[in-house]
């Protein structure tokens, strides 16, 4: 068993207050606005897209909201203290809400105009959230037929941007007798592999339209500007598990856009030999969870899983399963992981982040064990103390077959 840490510095934010709260007026007309509760702990917002965010006891949860006949539905995403996640408010004759349901059945909450004190959290809170500002720029690619085979056909037919948003347009045509599964296989951009799938069942002399979603984080920690192609393969499925894989098709792009910066960078190697390469490249705070993007090497012929069994966001439980990837042999590619709070409650500033990592082949045992990975991370979100333990089984069969020239001088 061999151990090694690197230096860690530790820097305690402030928390998040929030103030007893008074309506004051609100200036806009319409059902967006906040609203504050006659006994100040509990408030919500109704923002743009029907989505709603809850504050209560220091603690800001999001959710989604329909507004019906009488007033509003509220669905929050668990918030692990409300007992109930879901709340009706019914308009009352002056304007304010009566809410049913929870902790807060029978309270009235009027539009108020926000406290300074909860405007600040907002903007702290917003400044990594994804879509938070907007890149600007256009891009566009060159329609083409990616396969055209036994009576099925798929077609690039669009690339659109709105904000950050970034998604390829797919046409799939199926004219044969027979359903038929199609999948990604692969996806490159520039030459560079990200781990993005698209699945689709065709009934037979049936078309859809399908979506493969690209954000600008990908993107970004791929170390792409400009995409100038996209290189695609899919697999057919026959209901007879009859297997096709197309050949690697290249998209000719047209990009002019100026991505907004939303990774913020870690860059840290925990892995890293002549045939086995593992590095956190950076993460983004979307206000619901991180999603943090690491890139995995492999340059043996077989394949191993990473996975995590234990996580922690800002000292509280978190996914169980935040990484829980294949890896395939003798490849090079980006994956994201997607840690969340245990209570689904939102993450607010992101103070620490922690979790363990599992290297193991199927039906093996595991070859490398990090018992520990933690990060801390300074006001502004970027990373300001690094430490990993690990445990590696240099006498697994898994390990000498694969990757017994492993150097310790590698790691960092």
């Amino acid at each position: 068993m061999k151990q090694f840490r690197l230096a860690l510095a530790v820097m305690l934010l402030a928390g998040m207050f929030i103030c007893p709260l008074h309506a004051t007026g609100y200036a806009e007309d319409g059902q967006d606005g906040y609203y504050a509760g006659e006994n100040g702990r509990y408030s919500f917002e109704l923002t743009e897209g029907n989505y709603c965010y809850w504050y209560q006891d220091e603690k800001r949860f999001a959710g989604k909201y329909e507004a019906c006949e009488d007033g509003f539905d509220l669905n929050l995403i668990g918030s692990g203290y409300t007992k109930d996640t879901s709340f009706h408010a019914s308009t009352q004759e002056d304007g304010s809400l009566k809410v049913c349901g929870g902790l807060v059945d029978g309270e009235l909450f009027s539009k108020a105009e926000k406290p300074q004190e909860i405007m600040d959290v907002d903007q702290l809170w917003a400044k990594r959230i994804r879509h938070s500002r907007k890149s600007s720029g256009k891009i566009s690619l060159t329609e083409m037929v990616l396969l055209d085979r036994d009576d099925v056909r798929i077609t690039a037919t669009k690339y659109s941007a709105n904000g950050n948003d970034e998604e390829v347009r797919l046409l799939l045509e199926n004219d044969g007798d027979q359903q038929v599964t199609i999948r990604t296989t692969s996806v490159l951009f520039n030459g560079k592999a990200a781990d993005i799938f698209c699945y689709s069942s065709l009934a037979p002399h049936e078309t859809k339209k399908e979506t493969l979603w690209i954000n600008a984080a990908m993107l970004e920690a791929l170390n792409i500007e400009k995409i100038e192609e996209i290189t695609m393969m899919f697999s057919l499925e026959t209901p007879d598990e009859t297997v096709f894989v197309s050949d690697a098709v290249p998209i000719p792009v047209q990009d002019s856009r100026n991505r907004v910066p939303v990774l913020i960078p870690i860059g840290k190697n925990v892995v890293r030999t002549d045939k086995l390469g593992i590095e956190l490249i950076g993460y983004e705070n979307t206000g619901y969870s991180i999603d943090l993007y690491y890139r995995v090497r492999n340059d043996a012929e077989n394949e191993f899983a990473v996975r995590t069994s234990k996580t922690s966001i800002n000292g509280e439980a978190g996914s169980d399963y935040a990484i829980n990837q294949d890896i395939a042999g003798s490849s090079d590619m980006l994956y994201r992981a997607n840690f969340y709070k245990a209570d689904y409650s939102s993450t607010g500033k992101l103070k620490s982040l922690e979790f363990d990592l599992l290297l193991e082949p199927a039906y093996n045992k595991t070859f490398i064990k990090f018992e520990k990975i933690s990060m801390e991370f300074e006001q502004d979100g970027q990373l300001c103390g690094f430490e990993f333990n690990v445990d590696l089984n240099e006498d697994s069969d898994f390990w000498q077959d694969n990757f017994a020239e492993y150097d310790e001088s590698g790691k960092a």
